[in-house]
């Protein structure tokens, strides 16, 4: 099962939380956040929310939507502003989410964010009896694009469709590379115990 859980509350209760995970040799970290979604402590802001102007109105989806707050498909005309208010205040069911993803044959995801930080959770899943395949969009330590080419090369490297054309138009000149002058002198290397192996 999951290794991974967020736990939500006030400052106070998570660090005594943290405390005694951290009494226990258990890893945790403190999120950096400000205000505790998924629990109780947003219960006072659903009334103004409710009655905001429905700004979030999304377009019409090109293929199936899994949702982290059922954990399962979801079609286009389910995302009122009841569900945006659960999307706040229910729990996140994400490994929920990444089931229902693997059940409809989906194995591998891209995260799309200014840091990878849900790629471990989703590696806990299993497909076929092995982790999904997660690649980054970004990543602070990184070349955006370069981070989003390397991404991009993994998902062709499983058969992904890639549509090259914004990197590379049709108008594009490729050239061959001179050939590299090889010394075409023969290296072999190989351990003790595999030489012995090959020569008994």
């Amino acid at each position: 099962g999951p290794e991974l859980v967020t736990l939500g509350g006030t400052a106070s209760a998570i660090e005594c939380a943290a405390n005694a995970l951290d009494e226990r040799g258990i890893w945790c970290k403190l999120l950096n956040v400000h205000h505790a979604f998924h629990t109780r402590l947003v219960d006072d802001v659903q009334e103004p929310f409710r009655f905001r102007p429905p700004d979030l109105l999304g377009a019409q989806r090109r293929c199936p939507m899994v949702s982290t707050v059922t954990g399962q498909v979801r079609e286009h005309d389910q995302f009122d502003i009841s569900y945006w208010w659960d999307n706040i205040r229910r729990p996140v069911r994400f490994a929920d989410a990444v089931d229902q993803l693997v059940a409809l044959g989906v194995d591998g995801f891209v995260e799309v964010g200014p840091q990878p930080v849900l790629s471990s959770a989703v590696r806990q899943r299993q497909v076929n009896g092995d982790a999904p395949r997660v690649w980054p969009s970004l990543e602070r330590t990184a070349s955006a694009r370069q981070t989003m080419l390397s991404s991009l090369v993994g998902m062709f490297t499983i058969g992904c469709s890639i549509d090259s054309r914004p990197i590379w138009p049709d108008d594009s000149v490729f050239i061959d590379l001179p050939p590299h002058p090889w010394t075409r002198q023969p290296y072999w290397h190989e351990c003790g115990d595999s030489r012995r192996a090959r020569l008994e």
